[in-house]
Parts: structure tokens; C-alpha cells; sequence
């Protein structure tokens, strides 16, 4: 049984890990137990497996991780390491970018994205780790809980030579992660909808979470009540001796926003606006120092949210005037509700799946009609703002881009006043008013009726984060000769939108690209191809691109180069080598139009399978170096007819196995060469002289040894990306224009000679059977004449 390296090798590599995390996990409980006393803590750990990491290209080369982070982690410790399959490899740097809830949309070469492509990342973060085998250990303080994207790759190398497998050592490189989360396990519960009771007893803090109803858009909240208690003693006081942090979903830390309840002798109140809904909330009650320990402190709190109305349909605007596909929603209900807010909802968006692929769907408002319309139309009062919801899946969705449109649909030419639109997209949150208006961190249209270019606005999210989306609509009016004078609207504009999910940018990349899907790991993940030079997400990208002139150049060459066989066919026709004529005709026809399918992506040309004919082209290479070496041979013609059969049968097997390997080339022109000295040592032996003649070794066999050598150390050692289109060419003309000098000459002399020297002793048998058949007839009737006697 053999033994592996690579296997003992990875067996240590994860016992370091394993230690190296250990002696990390027993640091932090060493240090958090002798810095705090109070706090209560747990650690987490998670190993990923070993993910391979290639060269960046393009997005499709990233090597994905997930890694999950929990609830309430204050602090997250990384560990990664990268490593090659052998300790002679390069040294490569391996650039790991981070980034929560979506796949990290990177540009590792500073490619430009498309147009109205909105790249904002929360908490993105990048580290680079050598493959040295040594640990990169990089900290991160309250991360966003969730899961977590790493995206690996390795930086372009230096040199962009092609090399043939196996002239050289082959690398494989690797990455592993090791996450270690330190938890806050002390964190309490609160309910929104009721009033709560805090104490804080000889806590200096403590922390609580709570999450916002849907569509709650704003909240206050309300700390009243303030009381110390010493011994059997309850005293009221104001201003209440504490502070308070408010944090959303990360552990609140110092920064974060602070509420100081000491320096009012009011209800300390503070406003939230577009609170988190699914992720929660955390606030940490923090003692004033200067409050003695012996007097126990306690409020309290209440929340007063503030709700999005959810309307009903006008009853004269009902389902039998909705087949318009708008949707009209009155402002309010007649009996309105307390502590709603100025805007009203629709239940979240449906689905409807437009094709059979992953990626793909638009979300729309129900028309109570059979068939959705995806253009969401709705008459949008500038009385209230307008929101809606949709749900992105976390293996479905985030691999695709969403598409957002934006239109007022008002004939301007009757227009007397003017409209103009925001609308706000926030992942987990619902934006009103000034969030809707600034929309921080979030993404932002705006639209108005000024001119036809300005009344539709579209933007794109690449990779967008999965979970609930909430989009919001405000609309404002204006004179239309003085657009900075505000005015109140006399009716609503009628306004729509389109939330769509695609592949790539709308199942597209443009005039040089071609949209694909990928899996890396467990992920899909839609990605362009680019060609012809032009890069970036949607290959817009034509900083390096190649013109047109030089991708024609390019076809040309590499398919025109073929052509120098012409002058071998004609002369394996013309010495009566019908067989290898018949396989440099089919390889110069494989090898034209397989690179008139390859070469360019703009100008192409396929007359069949690109498998097929890559497979045919490497036969009819190897096959050509084959027969030729056979035709060459000095073989009985039986035997020559074995071998080519041979060679085709062993070749076609070894090209199908791996026709780019080394050794699939290796062996058939190896073994060629070897039958071809054995033949021709043969001769030697038997004339007891040199074979060939000297002179055609000077004049032929010499100058057809130097082409084809030329064109193999060529194809071997000096194609690089760059200069591919003119090595390959001469390539292509060396190894062809190698077997005019090659090709043996047609031996009709010595057929001659043999045919003649057969008919010889044919016509010699002949003679002796008719001198012996007559010599035997006269003996025969001298015996049966003598009998008479």
C-alpha cells in the first residue's frame, strides 16, 4: 500500500490548527475572567474545509466560504492559513475579502462596474495570506450577525506563459479558516408591546434585545418612574442617575449612540427611526459611578412604535377597475387607528418566476388579475408615503442581480405642476421620511417630470443579501417654472416600479461576454465570461480590451496558418502517400476550424461542437507526427498498415483521456521515433552503410528535424497569453512545412525491380512445368507404345 504526503501533510496542518485554536480559546476565557468580572461569556469555534484557490480571471475563479457568526458576538477572531500541495511551489498571495450576508462583489484589478450599479458593502473587510503555510490572524469587534461570505483568490502571477502540463511542477493551492466568536451570554429579553421594569441592583449595566413589529417604522422610547431603594427605603428621583446605549443588531459598544437620563428632570425619551425588524435591537443600561452601590436603582421602560397603515381597496376603485394593473389605495382607513404612521403598506410583493433558470423572477402587486403585471402602477398621494416588502432566498437569490425601475408615468405637455419621486430600498428596515429622503446606507432613486430622461431612473445590486426588503415611495410637487418653490399637490401622480431578479446584468453581458452559472462549493452563483479583453462584472470594462482589427487579426492568422499543409498534401499525393495524405488534409481541416471557433469571440465560426473539434484537432496533430514517422520508417507494408491502425486506435484512446497532458503527446511521438531508428538500424546492419545517404540527411532530414524541433520548444516553453496568436501561427507553419523535408520519397524503382524479379521466376516455373509436363507426355507414350510392342 503507498503511502501519501499530501495526506500526512494535511494531517499536521490540522493538528496546528486544532492547537492553534485552543491555546486562542484558553487566552480569551483566561483574559476575560481576570479583565471582568461581571461579564459572562462563551466561545465558539468553526473549521472550514480546505477550499481550493486559483488565479482571478473573472468572478466564476472566487472560491467561496460561509461562515456563520452568531447572535451577540462581541468580537470575532480569524485565523486563516493558506498552503500548496508542495513545499517547492511558489509563494503565492492569496487575497481573502469578507463580507456579511452577500457574496463579496470584489474588482481585484480596479475593473469598472456598469452603470447605476449600487456597491455599497456593510462591514466588508480584506486580508492577504501568503501560502506559506503560515497563520494570518486578523480580530474584528462586534461583527453582524449572520452569515458571512469569504471570497478567495489569487492574484494575477507575474507571467502569463502557457505551459504544457506536465513540463512543469503542478500547484494546487489551498485555504482554511478557523473562526473563534466570543459571545455575550448575558443578554435578556424584552417585549415591545408592554411596559417593563428595570432594575439594576449592584449591576453597574446590563444589556437587553427586543425586535420591532413589521412595518414599524419609528419608535420612542420612554423611561419614567426612577427609583432607589436602600435597604427598605424606596425614594423617587430626577434626573435618573443612568445612561443608555442603543445599538442595532451588533452588541452596543462605545460606538454607539449614547442617552445621558442624568441631565434631564423630564421623561428621558429618545426616537428611533426604521428600526431593524427581523434582526434585534440592543440597549445597555449603564449605572452612573457616581450612584452608590448600596442604593439599588430601578425605572421604567415603555415603547410607543409607530405603524404603516395596511389599507383596503377603494370600494369605487375595486377589483373591476384594477385589470388596468394600477392599484389605488386610499390614505387612510375611515377609522383610523392611534399611533399610525403617515404611510400606508400592501402585503409583501409576490413572486412570479419568468424563466426556467435560477436567478430569475420579478415581485409585483396583486392586480387580482389571472396574470401579474410587473410593472407595479400606483396613484401615489404626496399626504403619506407609500412601502412594500419582498423576500430574497439565501440560495436561490443571492447569486443573481436585482434590478430596480422607476418611472412617473404624467404627460408633461398638461402638466402644471411638476412631481418628483424618491424611492428607498434598505435591507431589514423600513425607511420614512428622513431615511426614505437621505436613505443612508442604503440605496436611492429619484425621479422627476423635468424632462423624458429624468422620469425613469433604474439601479442594479450585485449579489444582493438575502432576507426581507422594504421599499419605500414619497412624492413631493413643485412649480414647474420655478422647480426649487414647493407645492401642495393637487392630485396624485401616477407612478410605477419594477423589482426584478436576473442572471449576470439582465441574463446579459453585453456585446463581449456571455452570462454563466457557477458552484463553488455548495454556492451558485451567476458570473460573466468576458473575451476579447474587456473585463468587470458585466464585461464594460475596456480598458485592456482588444479591437476589433486585431481580433480579425487574430482568426486570420490562426486559422490561415493551416493553409502551409497545402504543400505537404500535394506532395504525399504526388509519391503516392495516400494515407498521410488523407490525415494532414484532416488536420489542417480540424485545426482551421476549431481555432475559427476559439480564437475570437467576435468573429466565430462553428460547424459543429467545440468539444468535437478540439478533439480533432489534437488527433490530427499527433496523428500527423505519427504517420509521417511511419512513412518514414523502412516497414513491411503489412506491417506499416498494423501500426497506423495501431497508432489511431492508442491515440484517440489517449486523447479522449487528457488531450492536453504531456505524456498523451509524449508517448505516441516517443514510440514513432524509437520504431523509426529500429527500421532504420535494420538497414544499417544489412548494407553495412550509412541510412539515409548523407546527403539526404544534410539536405532533407536535417532542416525537417530543426522545423519540427523549432515547433515544439515554440508550443512548449515561449506561448504566453499575449503572444499566442503569432507563436501558435508559426507553429502551425513549422510543424507543416517539417514534412516536405520529412516525407520519404516514392520507392517505385525498387517496386519495379521486385515485381519484375518475381515475373522472372514466375516466367522460369513456368518454363520448367511446360519442359517437365512435356518431358513426362513423351515418357508416357514411349511406354505405352513399347507395351503394345
Amino acid at each position: 500500500m503507498g503511502f501519501n504526503h499530501d495526506d500526512q501533510d494535511g494531517s499536521r496542518h490540522l493538528k496546528r490548527n486544532r492547537l492553534t485554536v485552543l491555546i486562542a480559546v484558553v487566552l480569551l476565557i483566561l483574559c476575560e475572567a481576570v479583565s471582568r468580572g461581571d461579564g459572562y461569556y462563551i466561545a465558539e469555534v468553526q473549521w472550514t474545509v480546505e477550499a481550493p484557490v486559483t488565479q482571478y480571471t473573472s468572478y466564476q475563479d472566487v472560491s467561496l466560504i460561509t461562515i456563520t457568526i452568531p447572535q451577540e458576538t462581541e468580537e470575532v477572531f480569524w485565523t486563516f492559513r493558506a498552503f500548496a500541495s508542495d513545499e517547492k511551489c511558489t509563494v503565492r498571495k492569496v487575497k481573502v475579502y469578507l463580507q456579511r450576508g452577500r457574496y463579496p462583489v470584489i474588482s481585484p484589478n480596479n475593473e469598472t462596474f456598469p452603470d447605476h450599479f449600487h456597491l455599497h458593502q456593510r462591514q466588508a473587510q480584506e486580508y492577504v495570506v501568503p501560502s506559506s503555510n503560515t497563520s494570518v490572524e486578523a480580530t474584528l469587534p462586534y461583527p453582524m450577525p449572520g452569515k458571512w461570505y469569504a471570497g478567495a483568490i489569487m492574484k494575477e502571477y507575474s507571467s502569463d506563459e502557457i505551459r504544457q502540463r506536465g513540463l512543469t511542477k503542478d500547484c494546487t493551492y489551498s485555504l482554511s479558516v478557523i473562526t473563534v466568536t466570543k459571545v455575550l451570554e448575558d443578554v435578556w429579553d424584552l417585549s415591545m408591546e408592554k411596559s417593563h421594569k428595570i432594575h439594576l441592583n449592584h449591576d453597574r449595566e446590563r444589556i437587553y434585545k427586543y425586535r420591532a413589529p413589521d412595518f414599524t417604522v419609528f419608535y420612542d422610547i420612554q423611561i419614567s418612574g426612577c427609583e432607589t431603594t436602600e435597604g427598605n427605603t424606596t425614594q423617587a428621583i430626577s434626573p435618573c442617575p443612568f445612561s443608555f446605549m442603543v445599538s442595532d443588531e451588533v452588541v452596543p459598544s462605545n460606538t454607539s449612540v449614547t442617552i445621558n437620563c442624568s441631565i434631564t428632570n423630564k421623561t428621558c425619551i429618545y426616537p428611533v427611526t426604521s428600526p431593524p425588524i427581523v434582526e434585534p435591537t440592543y440597549i445597555k443600561f449603564i449605572r452612573n459611578p457616581a450612584l452608590p452601590l448600596v442604593k439599588a436603582l430601578s425605572f421604567n421602560l415603555h415603547f410607543l412604535t409607530y405603524e404603516c397603515d395596511k389599507p383596503t381597496l377603494l370600494v369605487d376603485m375595486g377589483k373591476k377597475n384594477t385589470t388596468d394593473g394600477i392599484v389605488r389605495y386610499s390614505p387612510y382607513r375611515q377609522e383610523r387607528p392611534t399611533k399610525k404612521a403617515h404611510c400606508v403598506t400592501s402585503n409583501s410583493l409576490g413572486r412570479y418566476k419568468i424563466a426556467p433558470f435560477d436567478f430569475s423572477g420579478v415581485f409585483v402587486i396583486h392586480n387580482y388579475g389571472e396574470l401579474p403585471i410587473p410593472e407595479n402602477q400606483i396613484l401615489l398621494s404626496s399626504q403619506w408615503s407609500f412601502s412594500t416588502s419582498f423576500n430574497l432566498d439565501d440560495v436561490e437569490d443571492i447569486g443573481g442581480t436585482l434590478k430596480i425601475n422607476l418611472g412617473v408615468l404624467e404627460d408633461r405637455a398638461h402638466l402644471r405642476e411638476g412631481y418628483k419621486i424618491w424611492l428607498c430600498l434598505m435591507k431589514g428596515r423600513v425607511p420614512y421620511k428622513d431615511t426614505l429622503l437621505e436613505c443612508p446606507d442604503a440605496a436611492l432613486m429619484t425621479v422627476n417630470t423635468t424632462s423624458e430622461e429624468s422620469s425613469f431612473a433604474k439601479l442594479y445590486i450585485p449579489y444582493p443579501e438575502a432576507g426581507q426588503w422594504y421599499l419605500s415611495l414619497q412624492t413631493a410637487c413643485y412649480n414647474i417654472s420655478d422647480p426649487h418653490k414647493p407645492l401642495v399637490c393637487d392630485h396624485a401622480p401616477l407612478v410605477e416600479f419594477m423589482v426584478s431578479l436576473s442572471p449576470c446584468v439582465e441574463e446579459g453581458c453585453g456585446r463581449f461576454g456571455k452570462c454563466k452559472e457557477y458552484i463553488s462549493g455548495v454556492h451558485i452563483f451567476s458570473s460573466c465570461e468576458c473575451y476579447a479583453g474587456w473585463q468587470g462584472y458585466g464585461c464594460t470594462d475596456g480598458s485592456h480590451a482588444n479591437s476589433d482589427t486585431k481580433e480579425l487579426a487574430m482568426t486570420l492568422l490562426l486559422t490561415l496558418s493551416n493553409l502551409f499543409f497545402i504543400p505537404g498534401i500535394l506532395l504525399a499525393l504526388r509519391r503516392r502517400y495516400f494515407v498521410e495524405a488523407l490525415v494532414y488534409f484532416f488536420n489542417m481541416f480540424f485545426s482551421t476550424f476549431y481555432h475559427a471557433c476559439d480564437s475570437s469571440k467576435i468573429y466565430i465560426l462553428c460547424i459543429m461542437k467545440y468539444d468535437t473539434l478540439s478533439y480533432a484537432d489534437f488527433m490530427g496533430s499527433i496523428m500527423s507526427f505519427w504517420m509521417t514517422l511511419m512513412a518514414m520508417s523502412r516497414l513491411h507494408p503489412q506491417l506499416r498498415s498494423l501500426l497506423h491502425m495501431f497508432g489511431v486506435l492508442s491515440i484517440s484512446v489517449m486523447m479522449d483521456f487528457d488531450r492536453h497532458g504531456l505524456w498523451e503527446s509524449v508517448v505516441p511521438i516517443g514510440g514513432g521515433v524509437l520504431i523509426l531508428l529500429i527500421s532504420w538500424a535494420k538497414v544499417w546492419c544489412q548494407r553495412r552503410t550509412c541510412f539515409p545517404s548523407k546527403w539526404r540527411y544534410i539536405k532533407f532530414l536535417l532542416p525537417g528535424f530543426l522545423l519540427a524541433v523549432t515547433g515544439l520548444v515554440i508550443f512548449s516553453f515561449f506561448e504566453t497569453q499575449e503572444n499566442y496568436m503569432y507563436t501558435h501561427s508559426v507553429w502551425h507553419m513549422v510543424m507543416s512545412l517539417s514534412i516536405i523535408f520529412l516525407l520519404p520519397p516514392r520507392r517505385l524503382k525498387a517496386k519495379v525491380h521486385s515485381t519484375r524479379k518475381w515475373c522472372q521466376v514466375w516466367r522460369l516455373v513456368c518454363t520448367l512445368k511446360s519442359f517437365l509436363s512435356q518431358g513426362i507426355l513423351i515418357l508416357t507414350l514411349r511406354i505405352i507404345d513399347s507395351g503394345h510392342a
